[in-house]
C-alpha cells in the first residue's frame, strides 16, 4: 500500500561569521496569508514556506511583555520586523509500506536489517534536503543580493551535510494519522551568526510576488548590479577594503553602460532634445569617455543638481580616483570610513541611473539594470 508522510521543520537564517545576527527584514507587513505561501510541487513532494509572526521571535517577545505603548500591536506599526527563521512543511506521498516503516523506526532508534531500504531512506532525505535548501537559498539569494543583506549566506546543499541540518532545523515527520516525531539525526548542529539590518533594506509587500516568483523559478539569476553592490559590503565588513572598493567601482560601471544603453531621454532632456540626441548617441558618447570620464565630466553636465547632487557625484568620483591608485599605483593603505561613504554613494548613484532608465526590471534598492 503506497503511503504519505508529512514533515515540518525551521530553518533558521544563516550569515557570515562577521554580524552578529541574522535575519530577513520586512516593512511593516509580514507574509502571513494562505497565498502568500510559497508552493512548490517537485514530483512527488510538494513543499510549503511560511514566514509568519512565529518567524520574528522579538517581535513576538515585545507583544508578549505587553510593555506601556506596545499593547495590541500590529505588525504594520513595526518599520522593519526582523524574521530570522522560516517555517516548512513538506507533504510526499507515493511512500511504499516498507519505507515508511523504516521512517517509523529509525525516528524511534529502531534498528534497520534491510540495506537496500535503509539506501532508500538516505536518497528520501537528500531529496527533501536538496528541496527545502535549495528554495531557502532562493530567499535568501533575493534578500541578498536584491535587498542589499550582504551578511546572509546561504546553505551549503551537499549529501555530506544533510542530516546535520535536518536535525538543526529541528525536523519532525508524521505518518498519515500518526503523531508527530522527531527526524532523527546524528550529526551535530550547524552554528550561524548574523547582524541586524539597515533602513531601506526591509521587503515590502509589493515585492512579495516578485520573490516568489524568484523562488518558483529556479533558472532565473540573480540581477547582476545589487549582487556585485551586496559582494562588496560583505567585502567591506570583512575588512577587505580595497577589494571592496574594486568590487563597488565594478558595479558602478555595469549600471553606467546600462543607463548608457537603455536612458529614458525625454525624462532626462525632455522631448525635443531627446529627439535631437538619441539614445545611440549618448551610449557611444559614454563609450567614448569611459567610466571615469562620464561621471567626472558628463554627469555633471546631463543631470542637474536636484536630479544627483553635486556631493553625491564628488564622493562616487573619489571612489574611482581611489581605485585607480591602489590598482594602478600600487596604494596599499586606504581608509575604512572613505570605503563606506563610496558604497552609500555609488548605491545612490546606481538607484539614481536606474531611474532613468526606461527598460526596468528591477532597481538596485533592488537592482538589476536593465538589458
Amino acid at each position: 500500500m503506497v503511503k504519505s508522510i508529512s514533515l515540518q521543520m525551521l530553518v533558521p537564517i544563516p550569515a557570515n561569521d562577521f554580524v552578529p545576527n541574522h535575519e530577513l527584514n520586512f516593512k511593516q507587513w509580514l507574509p502571513e496569508s494562505e497565498k502568500d505561501a510559497i508552493v512548490i510541487v517537485e514530483k512527488n513532494l510538494t513543499l510549503k514556506l511560511i514566514i509568519d509572526k512565529e518567524c520574528a521571535p522579538y517581535f513576538m517577545k515585545v507583544a508578549e511583555l505587553g510593555l506601556p505603548g506596545f499593547s495590541n500591536l500590529e505588525v504594520s506599526q513595526w518599520l522593519s520586523i526582523a524574521v530570522n527563521k522560516i517555517k516548512v512543511e513538506i507533504e510526499l506521498d507515493q511512500i511504499s509500506d516498507e519505507l515508511a516503516d523504516t521512517v517509523k523506526k529509525v525516528s524511534q532508534n529502531l534498528p534497520v536489517a534491510n540495506r537496500e531500504v535503509l539506501q532508500d531512506y538516505f536518497e528520501l532525505s537528500k531529496q527533501i534536503f536538496i528541496s527545502v535548501g535549495t528554495r531557502v537559498n532562493r530567499i535568501i539569494s533575493f534578500f541578498r543580493n536584491q535587498k542589499g543583506h550582504f551578511w546572509l549566506q546561504e546553505y551549503p546543499v551537499t549529501d555530506q551535510r544533510l542530516g546535520e541540518f535536518l536535525d538543526f532545523w529541528q525536523t519532525k515527520v508524521k505518518l498519515e494519522n500518526g503523531q508527530w516525531v522527531k527526524w532523527l539525526n546524528l550529526q551535530e548542529a550547524y552554528p550561524t551568526r548574523a547582524r541586524s539590518s539597515e533602513h531601506g533594506r526591509e521587503l515590502s509587500s509589493e515585492e512579495w510576488p516578485r520573490l516568489k516568483e524568484f523562488v518558483q523559478d529556479i533558472s532565473s539569476r540573480p540581477p547582476l548590479v545589487p549582487e556585485i553592490l551586496s559582494n562588496a559590503e560583505a567585502l567591506a565588513a570583512q575588512g577587505h577594503k580595497r577589494s571592496a572598493l574594486a568590487e563597488v567601482v565594478t558595479a558602478l560601471e555595469r549600471a553606467v553602460a546600462s543607463f548608457g544603453k537603455n536612458a529614458n531621454m525625454n525624462k532626462l532632456f525632455g522631448r525635443i532634445m531627446a529627439e535631437r540626441m538619441g539614445t545611440a548617441r549618448l551610449e557611444k558618447q559614454i563609450e567614448h569617455l569611459g567610466l571615469t570620464g562620464t561621471v567626472n565630466y558628463l554627469f555633471p553636465v546631463i543631470f542637474t543638481e536636484e536630479q544627483i547632487p553635486l556631493d553625491l557625484l564628488k564622493a562616487c568620483q573619489q571612489a574611482l580616483d581611489d581605485r585607480h591608485k591602489i590598482v594602478h599605483l600600487g596604494q596599499r593603505e586606504l581608509d575604512e570610513s572613505k570605503v563606506s561613504s563610496y558604497l552609500v554613494a555609488v548605491r545612490k548613484l546606481c538607484e539614481i541611473l536606474y531611474d532613468f532608465q526606461q527598460v526596468k526590471e528591477q532597481s538596485p534598492k533592488v537592482n538589476e539594470e536593465p538589458d
